[in-house]
């Protein structure tokens, strides 16, 4: 359970600057400094410390000296902070309110600003929003601006499709990628109204560095040469590396010419130009000695020129995507403006621009705050921290730009947090802002180094462990944090020693003949995990001590963290197993489990009635419970639900379906008619669906799935929507294993263990934590971002273009993306060493750590685990520590003893058993089919028996990469010509081309789009499909065909058919290099048939080879005869 930790053993008195002594109350010295700290003060506070004691102390200490509740402005990084906050220092302040200043100034604590930072900017950009074109009535949607960015995106894409800049662009990432991670992302991460950058003038600082940096290289590369021609041009008759060395050093041009005359694609080749073979290591002859350090001198060098030079030569690609992505810009920031609509950055980049341009906001702002308080600074940024100096500001100052620290007003700053425990850099937190903020102010920090919360066992502990973990080879940059070791509480009497484990299953061998016997390595641990919590309630385990002296743990005093959610659903389905109740604080299940799908399928049938699969699952949920035989029965029926039971029911069966019944049409009644929460409240209240949850333990994790369904219930309420529209978001949904960020849920108290993630856990405490899944490699899947923002010359892409090859390698992408690359990998691994300090540090009692070794992991970040390995002085190759505890892979059938971990599952199988076990006959006769037919068989086998000479069609570019491939083509041709008929981006192309370099996607993509437009823009589409006709692609069908006294079916999927009214028209592409009359003329009359029994309608049917652009009709029948004679021979093959 999650506890508030003691506020400190030392007793003292603040002694405030006026003179005046605050009362008694536990705080250490460090404590007490910062409470009573005069000036701009920085406070470092460890885990466990105090902050939120210190916090409120010294808003007691301010309001004792004279400031009014309304003039201290206090900034938090949650809401769930604020409101904690907000509690803590109203508590503080009743606790002296016997002291008139103080209880006048409680009369007063409805307007205390106790806020997030998010909350106030957007209160103060409120001021003026119509300046940034914006209605006071502005909201900040950050997921609601998300989803939009994508339909925005994937808009822009398409209009935009034919650039070859965007072309470039998408042949190097992909056109998902950079649809989803490259604009859209972009556009929610990166882009403000009130400041959006200017994409072309960041180009040309990039091109102008590129410039300069090139010269400076082609100069040292010169003067290499130069050595390296001396050297070998004596010594050439000696060595055959020598003369060959002095051959490439003759022919070295002066770059001084090519860079004067902006010879860059001649540059480009130079950087690329073949170095003499490198002598080997056991050379004796000191000038192939002296080659060999020139050759190690001149590859780093050549391969920087050939980064600079690419991106100079391809500059019109480059200046192509930064004029693209103003235009995105522009039109993204005016959609937001449209719809009223912005992010939280928004509100942050507006605040500052009208305290930077308002002298009479800045002023009033000033004047409203006299002290300003920030808690978790760390998790803040650049901008953030410019907002502050703004409100901080000497009254009698109006700075141009952001006030520097001397024109701070003294004693208006309070900063607190812990560089240690910055874990939000995804969200825009720089922690490096935080760690220089002693050295700006001009002052050394206050540190509250003494932990309260954990076991003095286990800070000892923590000083031996993190010192490794944070250690650096280098001098600390900025965003790394620097460890200290922590003091400790003292120990009371009866304290538990405390557990420091790491249980470690190494699954980095080969997988044996018997690995299917075993659970996989994460099953593994999750069981591991799971039978330590349930040994220690039952009382065979962990112990621990509180005021009531040794105990076994309950549920609530177990915390799982994990780095991510990917896992989590692993965790849950093994709790369940065991019989452990368990809360989520990431729910990604929701959409999984029964409780949802049998809500979703109860409201779909009354709006829907006639969804028989709805129906179907109602009448076997909780709320009705109908027998296997009962629900078929029902169903066989075929009439709308409810209309009367089937005469075949028992008694009993009869009773549950009239209740489901008078579930259903109550249902009916209150849809739509009253909120979507009363509904749900009705199903799980009323008509029990709670009840049955509540009859077994191990369904108890379920219960919280509720108040999340109401959640969504209610913005879809708030949002106007109908239950209809709320069924089409259920709907889409369904099946998906997804996290749902947006939603937050407020329990009156935790039942259960606590499932979470290492960033859920920050500010929390547990008396035993788990960290699991350290094993688990980094979010980087050894795909390449998109983008970077560089803080000097901003925007660069991932984008490798056309080049010369350095040792047969291709050019890397600019070395602008290449530096955001490397310092993002540094950052990540830095935010690394301080999520694992935020996770060992919830531990007040016992820290367990669990993790296996994957087969294979990321070769550019560590995980958890190495990291936990390099604290315990071991590794993963040689493991070995007191503090490690291997655990063996668990066998599949000591899972299968534990039951069942799903609501009713059990009883359905053993229904079903006793079903099949007893009945004779099946419900109806299955007509006699032979096996399934595919269309492609059948016309194969029809093409072959009447071989004929073909028309050769046009030659394309891209022949050489599609021989013996053009089926691949013919797929990429059809996909991008969906993609222009339904405006949707098209499906499936990374994966279609993964087997193909970037320029040859690019030629390959290029093509198929020209080929496509050709035809959709022709005179003989609109003549034969005219615009605006209904249009349907990729249609599977299976046709039954009497044949030889037999059905038989056939199989295939039609590419095109549009619905003229009159009657249908089937086109099929081809991409063949000839045309045979009659190769596909049983294809063409199977998709006619299929058409005419799905439609109705008559039907023509046309072949387009994509050579030639000319759709033509096939018109061949086929006989009864003939098609008995060919099926046969078919059936005879196989």
């Amino acid at each position: 359970m999650r506890r508030m930790h003691p506020e400190g053993p030392v007793p003292g008195k603040i002694r405030c600057p006026g003179g005046g002594i605050m009362a008694e109350h536990p705080y250490d010295d460090d404590q007490l400094r910062a409470v009573g700290a005069g000036g701009n003060v920085v406070v470092a506070a460890g885990a466990g410390s105090g902050k939120t004691t210190v916090l409120a102390g010294r808003y007691l200490r301010l309001v004792r000296e004279g400031a009014a509740v309304p003039s201290i402005l206090t900034l938090t990084f949650t809401r769930k902070a604020a409101a904690e906050m907000h509690v803590r220092i109203h508590r503080l302040l009743t606790e002296h309110a016997d002291e008139p200043v103080v209880r006048e100034q409680l009369t007063l604590f409805d307007q205390a600003r106790i806020s997030t930072l998010d909350s106030f900017c957007s209160r103060l950009a409120r001021n003026d929003a119509p300046r940034f074109g914006l209605p006071l009535s502005f909201s900040v949607d950050q997921e609601g601006l998300r989803k939009r960015a994508e339909s925005f995106a994937l808009q822009f894409i398409l209009e935009k499709r034919l650039d070859p800049a965007l072309k470039t662009l998408i042949a190097a990432n992909g056109f998902e990628t950079v649809w989803k991670e490259f604009f859209a992302s972009y556009a929610v991460r990166e882009l403000r109204i009130a400041d959006p950058p200017d994409h072309e003038a960041d180009f040309s600082r990039q091109e102008e560095y590129c410039r300069q940096q090139a010269a400076e290289i082609f100069s040292r590369l010169d003067a290499l040469y130069g050595q390296m021609g001396e050297i070998a041009r004596d010594a050439a008759a000696s060595s055959k590396t020598l003369a060959e060395a002095a051959r490439i050093a003759e022919e070295w041009p002066d770059p001084d010419e090519l860079i004067a005359r902006s010879a860059w694609e001649d540059l480009l080749d130079l950087a690329g130009r073949k170095l003499p073979k490198k002598p080997g290591s056991n050379v004796k002859n000191p000038d192939l000695v002296l080659l060999r350090d020139l050759i190690e001198k001149l590859r780093p060098l050549q391969e920087q020129a050939a980064s600079l030079t690419a991106v100079l030569c391809y500059g019109d690609v480059y200046r192509g995507i930064a004029g693209l992505m103003d235009e995105f810009t522009a039109g993204w920031n005016n959609l937001k403006r449209s719809r009223g609509l912005v992010s939280f950055g928004d509100v942050v980049s507006m605040a500052v621009s009208l305290l930077k341009e308002s002298r009479e906001l800045r002023s009033y702002y000033k004047a409203q705050f006299r002290h300003i308080m920030i808690d978790e600074f760390q998790d803040n940024n650049e901008i953030q921290k410019e907002l502050l100096y703004l409100l901080a500001e000497k009254p009698d100052r109006f700075s141009p730009g952001i006030p520097d620290p001397e024109d701070l007003e003294e004693g208006k700053l309070f900063f607190v947090g812990d560089e240690k425990q910055s874990i939000y850099r995804f969200r825009g937190a720089d922690v490096s802002v935080f760690k220089r903020l002693s050295r700006e102010l001009g002052r050394d920090g206050i540190e509250l180094g003494t932990n309260y919360r954990s076991h003095p066992g286990l800070i000892s502990f923590f000083n031996s462990f993190f010192p490794p973990v944070f250690s650096s080879e280098k001098e600390l940059k900025d965003f790394e944090a620097e460890f200290r070791p922590l003091t400790g509480r003292k120990t009371r009497e009866g304290d538990t020693s405390p557990e420091i484990r790491l249980h470690y299953l190494d699954d980095s061998g080969d997988d044996g003949e018997d690995a299917g016997e075993y659970l996989s390595a994460v099953e593994s641990e999750a069981f591991e995990a799971a039978r330590l919590i349930r040994d220690a309630v039952d009382g065979r385990g962990l112990q621990l001590s509180d005021a009531g002296g040794i105990r076994a743990p309950a549920w609530e005093d177990f915390a799982l963290l994990l780095r991510s959610t990917g896992n989590q659903i692993v965790y849950e389905r093994i709790f369940r197993r065991f019989g452990i109740p368990y809360t989520t604080e990431n729910i990604r299940t929701l959409f999984l489990e029964a409780p949802v799908n049998d809500i979703y399928a109860a409201l779909q049938c009354c709006v829907y009635p006639e969804d028989r699969m709805a129906y179907a699952v109602y009448l076997r949920s909780f709320f009705v419970n109908l027998s296997d035989d009962a629900l078929l029965a029902e169903l066989l029926e075929e009439r709308l639900p409810f209309e009367g039971p089937s005469g075949g029911f028992t008694p009993e069966e009869a009773e549950k379906y009239r209740l489901g019944g008078d579930i259903h049409f109550r249902l009916r009644e209150m849809i739509d008619r009253l909120p979507h929460r009363e509904v749900l409240r009705f199903l799980w209240y009323e008509a029990g669906y709670r009840y049955n949850l509540l009859r077994d333990p191990a369904w108890h994790g379920y219960l919280e799935f509720y108040e999340y369904l109401l959640a969504l219930a209610d913005k879809s309420w708030d949002a106007g929507e109908s239950m209809a529209l709320f069924l089409d978001f259920l709907r889409e949904n369904l099946g998906d294993y997804k996290k749902l960020e947006e939603i937050e849920i407020l329990r009156t108290r935790e039942q259960g263990v606590r499932i979470m993630t290492i960033h859920k856990s920050k500010g929390l405490e547990f008396p035993i934590v788990l960290l699991a899944s350290t094993g688990q490699g980094s979010s980087e899947t050894g795909k390449r971002a998109p983008y970077f923002v560089d803080t000097e010359f901003g925007l660069t892409v991932n984008m490798v273009v056309p080049g010369s090859p350095v040792s047969g390698k291709r050019l890397k992408p600019n070395p602008f993306y290449e530096r955001g690359l490397e310092l993002s990998r540094q950052m990540e691994a830095a935010e690394l060493k301080r999520l694992l300090y935020v996770a060992c540090t919830r531990a007040e009692q016992h820290l367990v750590m669990l993790g296996y070794s994957p087969k294979r992991k990321s070769a550019n970040l560590p995980s958890l685990l190495d990291l936990i390995f390099a604290g315990l002085g071991c590794s993963v190759e040689n493991p070995d520590s007191p503090y490690v505890r291997p655990f063996l892979p668990v066998s599949g059938d000591e899972l299968h003893r534990l039951g069942t971990d799903s609501p009713g599952v059990g009883d359905r199988r053993e229904l079903l058993t006793e079903y099949y076990r007893r009945t004779q006959d099946p419900f109806f006769e299955m007509p006699d089919f032979h096996p399934v037919l595919s269309v492609s068989r059948l016309n194969q086998t029809t093409a072959a028996s009447s071989p004929r000479a073909g028309t050769e069609l046009g030659i394309l570019e891209i022949d050489p990469l599609i021989r013996e491939r053009e089926e691949l083509f013919g797929t990429l041709v059809h996909r991008v010509l969906e993609g222009i008929i339904t405006g949707k981006s098209p499906a499936g192309i990374d994966s279609l081309l993964a087997g193909f370099t970037a320029p040859e996607t690019e030629a390959l993509l290029s093509c198929a789009e020209e080929l496509a437009e050709r035809f959709w823009n022709s005179p003989s589409r609109r003549k034969l499909i005219p615009d605006g006709v209904p249009l349907h692609s990729e249609v599977p069908f299976t046709l039954a065909l009497e044949s030889g006294g037999h059905r038989n079916l056939v199989e295939g999927v039609i590419d095109l058919y549009a619905d003229l009214g009159e009657e249908i028209i089937c086109v099929d592409f081809k991409t063949n290099r000839s045309r045979i009359p009659g190769e596909y003329a049983m294809q063409m009359w199977l998709y006619r048939k299929a058409l005419e029994k799905l439609c109705g309608k008559p039907v023509r049917s046309f072949l387009l080879y994509v050579r030639e652009g000319l759709p033509r009709e096939e018109l061949s029948e086929f006989k009864a005869e003939a098609l008995d004679e060919l099926i046969s021979a078919v059936h005879e093959k196989n």
